[in-house]
């Protein structure tokens, strides 16, 4: 039985190995995390694989709470030396969370 009330999340954006190159070096994926479908708590630029934090140090209560991940291709960073390639990419991830819990007996 878990009796964990509180805790400090970070949500990480897992890009795999098999991501092109040219999304990483090109500064054209991007990403941001929407709390309850109004705020925008982070953004940034994907330029690695592995776990990548995109928000980090938040409260997890009892509280209900929905976070939407979005990840997109920035068009203004592509150029005609890498439209191309950049269109004809693939990009593999999926979102994991970790929570430490703030409880202390």
């Amino acid at each position: 039985e878990c009796t964990i009330t509180n805790g400090v999340g970070t949500l990480y954006l897992n890009s795999d190995t098999a991501t092109s190159e040219i999304l990483l070096t090109s500064g054209a994926l991007k990403y941001q995390v929407i709390e309850n479908s109004i705020t925008k708590v982070a953004n940034g630029t994907v330029s690695s694989t592995g776990e990548l934090p995109i928000y980090s140090n938040f409260d997890v209560t009892t509280e209900l709470k929905q976070y939407t991940v979005s990840v997109w291709l920035d068009s203004s960073m592509m150029n005609d030396s890498n439209t191309e390639d950049i269109l004809a990419s693939s990009y593999i991830g999926n979102i994991s969370m970790r929570v430490e819990s703030g409880d202390i007996e």
